[in-house]
């Protein structure tokens, strides 16, 4: 996957090795790429291909461990609370990380604008939870699937390039058409009815 950044002076290039199946590495998550391995991955590729590997061939390569984060049972207990990367890091296949920690946020400081005593604030929590919890740990979920999309072995759709090109053209699409001021909504809604001395059902993700 390639595409310009720092307005078109830097092609940024992804190459995602799918033959590797373990971190050899005790730290740490980013080290210097070698080359002979990249060359050696995409050797049966074709000549576009090369022509890009080859821009790799760089002492500024770097490999990254991706890693998939175990969906967390809640975001909060008590007056403590997770948000951003801390309660659902994902890796970074749909460029939704710094997304969805600004939906946290926003959910976040809409609830707290009603908190106006020290007892107010678990409900908020458990309201932020109930709402933000389901949707950031989907994205999490698909982030990972869109990496395996990319380096064509996602179950269904593997090297079959109209598969693929169905599938890259709507997996963004509800995350995009998200309604986020409807879900700032449905959060007070909750935080409400946490006050009024109701529950509110157990999400399961």
């Amino acid at each position: 996957m390639t595409f310009p950044i720092d307005f078109g002076k830097t092609l940024n290039i992804v190459a995602i090795n799918s033959s590797v199946e373990k971190w050899d590495y005790q730290s740490p998550w980013v080290v210097k790429a070698e080359y002979e391995q990249i060359h050696k991955e995409f050797a049966s590729w074709g000549e576009h291909v090369q022509k890009v590997v080859k821009l790799l061939d760089r002492p500024e390569t770097q490999a990254w461990s991706m890693w998939y984060m175990p969906h967390a049972p809640t975001f909060t207990t008590g007056c403590v609370a997770m948000l951003g990367d801390a309660a659902h890091a994902c890796t970074p296949f749909q460029g939704q990380g710094a997304g969805q920690a600004i939906e946290d946020a926003f959910v976040l400081e809409s609830l707290f604008a009603h908190v106006d005593t020290p007892e107010k604030v678990p409900m908020a929590f458990r309201a932020y939870d109930q709402i933000r919890r389901p949707r950031s740990q989907k994205v999490a979920k698909t982030s990972w699937d869109a990496g395996e999309l990319c380096a064509l072995r996602l179950p269904g759709v593997e090297d079959r390039s109209e598969d693929f090109r169905e599938n890259i053209d709507w997996r963004m699409d509800w995350i995009w058409h998200r309604d986020i001021a409807g879900e700032r909504d449905e959060a007070l809604i909750c935080f409400n009815k946490l006050l009024e001395g109701g529950s509110l059902e157990t999400v399961h993700t």
